[in-house]
């Protein structure tokens, strides 16, 4: 029982102290394409029929998609066809710690993926909802130029080159209810985001982790 007390304080100092730092080092023009990211994000979600036809079709046409050979533009419109309404996802400052100082962490040592020294794994990261019962997922976006919301949105639904289509997944899971999503330099790709996902238990439990495959970024 102490050890367990002694663990939530050193989160919760660790949470204020990194809280602290958020409001004073993150990047003002990186912070409003986090929010427009959010809301895109929720458009998507809970009219996904009316974001299909006003924003995803005509992003893969100006973008030179071809929507019926190429299988990642194909899909991305099978799989919004079928997608009925999801509830919104909301900020989580929890979340959003976790993703900076992971972004902060990725961009500084040029890494990829879910993994690294300082943080560890995802679970590693979000050991605390992971214990007590909650899903949780992460997407990594890599721009090579300056980020834009709809830009990393279309990148990881689209999400060529990744088996299974792991990044649309998350953004499409209904049990998804909390996100923190952070946009930081990255020392190889100029740029990386990170969405870090929880929500409620799905109904597999023995599949409480939600990480796509590596995705190595690629040029716009």
């Amino acid at each position: 029982m102490k050890f367990v007390t002694t663990y939530y304080l050193v989160v919760i100092v660790f949470l204020t102290f990194s809280c602290n730092a958020l409001i004073i080092f993150r990047n003002p023009k990186h912070v409003v394409q986090e929010t427009k990211l959010l809301l895109l994000t929720n458009s998507m979600r809970t009219k996904p029929q009316k974001f299909l036809n006003k924003k995803i079709i005509p992003y893969l046409i100006s973008n030179n998609y071809d929507t019926i050979q190429n299988k990642y533009a194909r899909t991305v419109i099978d799989d919004m066809r079928k997608t009925k309404k999801l509830k919104p996802l909301h900020m989580s400052m929890y979340a959003t710690v976790w993703a900076w100082l992971f972004a902060k962490e990725m961009g500084r040592t040029s890494g990829i993926g879910h993994y690294c020294r300082r943080y560890g794994s995802l679970v590693d990261r979000y050991r605390l909802l992971y214990n007590l019962g909650f899903t949780i997922g992460e997407n990594c976006d890599y721009p090579n130029r300056e980020p834009l919301a709809m830009d990393i949105l279309m990148d990881l639904m689209i999400d060529e080159g990744v088996a299974g289509y792991g990044h649309r997944k998350n953004l499409l899971t209904p049990e998804f209810r909390r996100v923190g999503i952070a946009i930081c330099s990255h020392k190889r790709y100029q740029y990386n985001c990170v969405m870090d996902f929880w929500g409620w238990e799905l109904k597999n439990k023995k599949k409480r982790v939600l990480n796509s495959k590596n995705k190595r970024p690629k040029s716009r």
